[in-house]
């Protein structure tokens, strides 16, 4: 008595294949469809097994080497164990180079620092600019700005932020 269509036929598919209704990929070679069960896809990730091993990983034990192997090892106590990891076995090697100044003088990021003396661009306007879109309060120093935030929208979307800086700019 309706107009709805219901969809009948029970078997579930599984596309690997783009298509206009569905989005799909495939890497591992499949036909464009499969019977949606485990059987159909099970060889993939069996053979992917050994690779989501660590390598550091001891090989599976049998039923049998497990309780042979519990009787002649002591468990290791939790407070060696803490001690162990607490402590490298070797401090990592000193590098006689000096690595660069993350800062100028005025806490600006060097690359930031750069760009804003290439475009003649004050620290007050920087903090408008932040100010004027949410990031932080006007009276953040830039020293404080988080260094993904520096590098991640300050210093590689440069050429937005400057055209917010020039728009706030009064002309006289």
């Amino acid at each position: 008595d309706t107009k709805k269509k219901k969809a009948y036929g029970g078997k579930r598919v599984l596309y690997t294949q783009h298509h206009p209704a569905w989005d799909a990929k495939n890497r591992c070679d499949f036909p464009p469809e499969l019977p949606f069960e485990y059987d159909a896809i099970d060889y993939v990730i069996e053979a992917a097994r050994p690779l989501e091993a660590s390598k550091d990983a001891p090989p599976a034990m049998s039923k049998e080497e497990i309780p042979a192997k519990a009787e002649t090892e002591k468990p290791a106590t939790p407070a060696k164990t803490k001690k162990a990891a607490a402590k490298p076995e070797k401090a990592p090697p000193v590098s006689e180079e000096k690595a660069p100044e993350p800062f100028s003088e005025d806490g600006i990021p060097p690359k930031l620092a750069d760009l804003m003396k290439a475009n003649n661009v004050t620290p007050e306007e920087i903090r408008s600019a932040v100010a004027s879109r949410g990031y932080f309060p006007k009276d953040t120093p830039i020293a404080n700005y988080p260094e993904d935030f520096v590098e991640g929208c300050l210093v590689a979307a440069w050429p937005q932020v400057f055209q917010i800086i020039a728009n706030e700019r009064v002309p006289f």
